[in-house]
């Protein structure tokens, strides 16, 4: 098997396709807010949401490192694209380069209003886009830290949000003096998703989810993702590494992004099925890469 295994989870330029989930939080944030920190949860998702989600467009180059439990590890390149609907609604495309396995793989994510978002594989090899089930939305994609489920918008229609109170926003407390972030706690969700609670740390200045974590059904801390760096790109304050961590494994997986450019003027053929299947994304990846490498 290509690529090796995770945690019994083969790693393969194929059906599990969640692992390029934190680029939807690798978008950027908007203009300083506040708010109650207590009582209902729902407007701080809704603008996290919307934090995440700057400008018309977005385009960047990406690298996934997965870290396996024996300490060896797997790199995934490639390119997101994203362009913005209405509200926190958009069409995102990430594209793979690299390795040679890989290149050519392709995943197209589209967000509907009040449903779950619509998602198609495309396969180099069979030179047409599948569409993903929605029974793998706990699936790891390639054996990384990632699930389906990370990468679609996260539906506030769904669960019971609840404001905690103010949170330190760095997971070792060292904020613990000046709280500078709000916890968020997700219950009741629906049986679609993989996991029971979730606990969002979300920055009460930039509205970007500094860190969440994710329980299972038996109410055990499963996973914890974390904003590592943050940077202003075009105005956008933008998140350029994150990583997601299994409780149960000594592996990780870290995402990050470069080269990233907003308001490019990305037309809707470019999230297009049938632009999958002609090979279009192919060739623009082709082309960014070569204009970025050909820059001063």
């Amino acid at each position: 098997m290509p690529g090796g295994v995770k945690a019994g989870v083969a790693v393969w330029p194929g059906w599990s396709l969640g692992v390029l989930a934190a680029l939807l939080l690798l978008l950027g944030a908007s203009p300083a807010f506040a708010s109650e920190v207590t009582g209902e949860g729902r407007p701080w998702l809704q603008r996290s949401q919307l934090a995440r989600f700057p400008a018309a467009d977005m385009r960047a180059s990406f690298e996934m490192l997965v870290v396996l439990s024996d300490g060896s590890r797997l790199s995934r390149r490639g390119t997101a694209y994203r362009r913005n609907g209405e509200g926190a609604l958009a069409d995102r495309l990430y594209v793979f380069r690299e390795p040679a396995a890989l290149n050519g793989l392709a995943l197209l994510s589209r967000d509907r209003q009040g449903k779950a978002a619509d998602q198609w594989l495309y396969l180099p090899a069979y030179g047409r886009a599948r569409r993903v089930a929605m029974h793998t939305a706990g699936d790891a994609f390639v054996g990384s830290d990632f699930f389906y489920s990370d990468l679609a918008r996260v539906r506030v229609e769904d669960g019971t949000h609840r404001v905690l109170g103010e949170r330190p926003c760095a997971a070792d407390g060292s904020l613990a003096d000046k709280p500078a972030c709000v916890a968020v706690a997700t219950t009741d969700l629906p049986g679609g998703y993989p996991w029971g609670r979730v606990l969002s740390i979300i920055d009460k200045h930039n509205a970007l989810p500094r860190r969440v974590e994710y329980y299972d059904r038996d109410d055990d801390l499963a996973r914890v993702m974390t904003i590592d760096r943050v940077s202003t790109v075009q105005g956008f304050a933008t998140p350029l590494s994150i990583t997601m961590k299994t409780v149960a494994s000594a592996g990780y997986s870290t995402l990050t992004l470069d080269e990233v450019s907003y308001d490019l003027g990305l037309e809707a053929d470019t999230f297009s099925i049938e632009a999958l299947e002609r090979g279009a994304h192919v060739q623009a990846a082709a082309k960014a890469s070569t204009d970025a490498s050909s820059a001063p």
